[in-house]
């Protein structure tokens, strides 16, 4: 590892502009890794950001869930084809109907069509995931296995439960096993008291000033899916082996080619694809820019913010790690740059739709919205979605929690601009209060004819 002064002050100037508290920044660039740290761990100590410390990475967790059970498959122990029921059929789960048809390929690439966020805090001992996938298979399907793309928390955890039943392991245990130990990775850890004795970065919550969070945790049945804890320097490394077909940056192969090769593969389109890609992989976002492949995962604690780059033909990876403030655009700031310094590489333009002078003029000239196609009543599990028209090129989205599925993260109801992109593709755009970014809302139909709408990366089903 190397700290580079140039590298260290262009970080601290960026986010100090974008108010984030603390951010760790690792690049890998032909088996090198360089490292910079800025900002403080927590305000309210005043403790420094050093390459050492670790930050939560959220869902950025289930790419490392993802690359255990690939091990697996490499021993022969796991078949992606085998179904989720036969596997759990130990925890009296086989002829769950939630189960039926779904495969382990299913639960990697989010086309089971389980609800995405059934999160639940079942305690802090070793058999929290064993009775989450009990109370799962009373889950109602929100449509065919494979039929879609929907990200699934739910999915990643039960995937979890599945490397517990296989190893007869906890999940932790199984993870340092399968991926931290064999990298010698000494500072990526998965339960909470291990990362607080390791120095932790606290997470905040935006403000003048920030304030700490309430709950520095993740529950411990969403670990699979997303508790992870690791410096940046240590993302890049466990990066690397999906930068060279399984083989660490020591030489130590944690997975076959083969296996490296199925992960970064297509697996599904993605119908939301600016929020993270075109399509999903097992385990990661994949996208294509200026003809070149790139893969990702981003993800997000308790007031924290992760996000990996990987750009496969230059074996270049981006981990930036912080701890609150606007932290997308601290990311978007530095990884535009680095990315076209390291590899000639230029992000594409975030989603954006047309000033409604342009849109309405579109519309008089024959590309009006048809509302009557996309107007209704669709829903998820735990969520009920609005959609009205309001003019020839505009509307309203009209988001409404239903449940307590999401209970760990209490939502409000919102009514949302809706502005259309490209009519013609069902591509819309919507933008939440006090955010600059437009987030994409597309309506298509799946196989069966079933009206839809992706937005947030999960699909909502017309119901009215």
């Amino acid at each position: 590892m190397k700290v580079d002064a140039r590298l260290q002050a262009y970080l601290g100037e960026a986010a100090r502009a974008h108010e984030v508290p603390g951010a760790s920044l690792a690049l890998l660039v032909d088996g090198a890794v360089w490292c910079a740290a800025t900002g403080m761990l927590d305000i309210t100590t005043g403790a420094p950001v050093t390459p050492a410390a670790p930050f939560q990475i959220g869902s950025t967790t289930k790419l490392w869930t993802a690359t255990a059970l690939m091990r697996l498959v490499d021993a022969g122990q796991l078949d992606l084809e085998a179904q989720v029921g036969e596997i759990l059929g130990a925890d009296g789960l086989g002829d769950a109907p939630a189960f039926t048809g779904v495969s382990v390929r299913h639960l990697l690439s989010h086309t089971s069509g389980l609800p995405g966020d059934y999160l639940l805090d079942l305690g802090d001992d070793a058999g929290v995931l064993g009775r989450y996938a009990k109370l799962c298979a009373g889950l109602l399907r929100q449509h065919a296995p494979g039929a879609t793309m929907s990200y699934c928390n739910t999915g990643f955890i039960l995937a979890g439960r599945i490397l517990e039943v296989l190893t007869g392991a906890t999940w932790d245990e199984a993870m340092r096993a399968l991926v931290i130990a064999p990298l010698g990775l000494t500072r990526t850890v998965t339960l909470p008291r291990e990362a607080l004795q390791l120095g932790a970065a606290t997470g905040h919550v935006p403000g003048q000033p920030p304030e700490v969070v309430p709950r520095w945790e993740v529950p411990r049945t969403l670990g699979p899916a997303g508790a992870i804890c690791t410096t940046a320097e240590e993302l890049v490394t466990f990066a690397q082996v999906h930068l060279a077909g399984g083989v660490g940056r020591d030489g130590e192969k944690l997975l076959s080619e083969a296996a490296a090769a199925e992960m970064a593969r297509p697996q599904v389109a993605v119908p939301d694809r600016w929020s993270m890609g075109s399509h999903w992989g097992l385990g990661m976002a994949l996208d294509t820019w200026g003809g070149r492949r790139v893969a990702a995962h981003p993800g997000s604690g308790a007031g924290q913010f992760a996000f990996l780059q990987m750009v496969p033909d230059q074996r270049v990876a981006i981990a930036l790690l912080t701890n609150g403030g606007h932290a997308a655009r601290l990311y978007r700031e530095l990884a535009w740059v680095l990315l076209r310094d390291l590899c000639g590489l230029e992000m594409p333009a975030p989603l954006a739709p047309a000033p409604v002078p342009v849109a309405e003029e579109r519309a008089t000239a024959g590309g009006a919205v048809d509302w009557a196609s996309i107007a209704g009543v669709y829903a998820r599990t735990g969520l009920r979605i609005e959609v009205e028209g309001r003019g020839p090129a505009a509307g309203v989205l009209r988001i409404i929690p239903t449940g307590s599925v999401t209970a760990l993260a209490p939502q409000q109801v919102h009514e949302l601009p809706l502005r259309v992109v490209e009519a013609r593709e069902g591509v819309f755009a919507t933008q939440v209060p006090h955010e600059e970014a437009w987030k994409a809302v597309v309506f298509y139909r799946l196989q069966d004819g079933t009206p839809c709408v992706h937005t947030g990366l999960r699909v909502a089903l017309r119901v009215a």
